[in-house]
């Protein structure tokens, strides 16, 4: 996995090979929020390439609620009851992502 800040990944970098993009770790916020924070070729993101810079990313499994305005990029149904923790949002665009993780402190370095 590639060791990468928010700001890295939006901007095309990282590893591939001709068809794959190589995952991400994680990102770590200050409060301690975990998101896995995707984008490339084979990926929900803007464009769908491996080059960047992108204006749309792929997030999974983040372990805190994410905000309401990720509620139309959710996959699956939004269930009000639920935490929407266990699932992959697509096309999230990047703003809304830089806010949710400026939201829980900022990234962790």
């Amino acid at each position: 996995m590639d060791v990468l800040t928010f700001d890295e990944i939006i901007n095309g970098h990282g590893s591939y090979t001709m068809v794959y993009k190589n995952t991400a770790k994680a990102i770590e916020c200050v409060d301690g929020t975990t998101l896995s924070v995707q984008a490339g070729r084979m990926l929900y993101s803007t464009p769908r390439n491996n080059l960047g810079p992108y204006s749309a990313v792929e997030v999974g499994f983040p372990s805190a609620e994410p905000p309401e305005t990720w509620r139309d990029y959710y996959d699956g149904y939004w269930d009000e009851d639920e935490t929407h923790t266990g699932s992959i949002f697509a096309y999230i665009p990047v703003e809304l992502v830089r806010e949710y993780i400026k939201s829980h402190g900022g990234e962790k370095v």
